[in-house]
């Protein structure tokens, strides 16, 4: 959860690529193509991990809203003209992953956030490596989200007069 932290901030900051980029420093994200309510993202993650190469990914995302407010976006796997597997690269195989992003009910300007995430790196990986690096991601992500938040983007937002 963020305690703090308005259910409009978590969700901008996971969707915005270029905000995201400021903090999600393993992921660079690139939009292929916007509609309403989903886009095409090409991704690629580079793993802190000596000898193992950076992972890339093509993903539909589907961003919906309900009506009390939750935001769900729903990432799947796909292929796409624009960004096709070049070789020597791996192409990582994000199942199915996302968000689903809530106020608390006991604090409305605080959030609840989870995050689902079924992903294959492929590769040459062993997989103790691979588990413990997917286990920790959404933890990571967390962190590098609030202190950016704290930091940096909770400041803009005030200066901006949108806090």
């Amino acid at each position: 959860s963020f305690s703090s932290m308005h259910r409009y901030s978590v969700v901008r900051l996971l969707m915005d690529v270029e905000l995201r980029a400021r903090y999600d420093k393993p992921l660079k994200m690139e939009v292929i193509e916007e509609y309403a309510d989903w886009r095409v993202l090409y991704a690629v993650l580079s793993l802190p991990i000596p000898l193992i190469s950076s992972r890339d990914f093509v993903q539909a995302q589907k961003t919906r809203t309900t009506d009390d407010g939750t935001t769900i976006m729903f990432n799947k796997n796909i292929s796409h003209a624009a960004r096709p597997e070049v070789k020597g690269k791996v192409r990582g195989e994000a199942v199915t992953s996302g968000f689903v992003i809530r106020a608390k009910e006991d604090d409305p300007n605080s959030t609840q956030a989870t995050i689902f995430l079924q992903m294959n790196l492929k590769g040459n990986m062993p997989a103790s490596v691979m588990n413990s690096k997917m286990q920790g991601s959404p933890v990571d992500l967390r962190k590098r989200l609030l202190e950016f938040y704290q930091k940096t983007y909770k400041a803009e937002l005030e200066a901006a007069g949108e806090a």
